[in-house]
């Protein structure tokens, strides 16, 4: 896929899943209109499967699945550290972090008074 016609064929595949799947209420990112600091980019949404199970779908190109998987995004990154961290651990750190925020968003205000 071109890179000017990413955004369009993610939304494109983005409304034939949604078009056959009923949707979570409460379960959408646009990781493209809003990439994370590390480069991620993809729509995630949540649908129900024909097993009545809800399954998260992310949708993104063959170049953003390299970011997602190779890059500095990967999860490979923060589950078994970066071997070549030269900052001590910041990447390991960082990561705890976002697992804690992401589990549990009210530890924000923890985090901040604790500042």
């Amino acid at each position: 896929v071109p890179l000017a016609q990413e955004k369009l064929s993610c939304w494109q595949v983005y409304e034939l899943v949604t078009s056959r799947y009923k949707t979570h209420p409460t379960k959408f990112r646009n990781w493209l209109s809003y990439p994370r600091p590390n480069g991620y980019q993809a729509l995630h949404t949540t649908v129900m499967s024909k097993d009545g199970e809800w399954v998260e779908v992310q949708i993104r190109t063959k170049r953003m699945n390299e970011i997602a998987e190779k890059g500095p995004a990967a999860h490979w990154k923060y589950k078994e550290g970066d071997k070549n961290d030269q900052l001590g651990g910041l990447d390991t750190q960082l990561a705890q972090l976002r697992k804690v925020l992401e589990n549990d968003p009210k530890k924000v205000d923890e985090l901040l008074n604790a500042l």
